[in-house]
């Protein structure tokens, strides 16, 4: 016996972070998926984007005032609610 090293189990502290860390990976996922298919659809058409940050005040105001037909006009809204 006694061939088999011990396994280090992390403390409960470290345990902890770990896991906070797999759940914010796990929901800026979908939240950077959505951002990048709003910019895909803006590119898609052609539309040159003039601020820094579209999903900033400023941006969103913007987004709003663009005259996209469907069914991109209904794909940025629906990109722009998601988690």
């Amino acid at each position: 016996m006694g061939r088999l090293p011990e396994a280090w189990i992390a403390p409960h502290e470290v345990r902890e972070l770990r896991e906070i860390t797999r759940y914010r990976h796990k929901l800026v996922g979908p939240r950077t998926s959505c951002k990048d298919q709003v910019h895909g659809v803006l590119a898609k058409l052609g539309v040159t984007v003039t601020c820094s940050d579209i999903f900033g005040k400023a941006g969103s105001a913007w987004l709003d005032g663009l005259g996209l037909p469907q069914p991109y006009s209904g794909k940025r809204q629906g990109h722009r609610r998601a988690p």
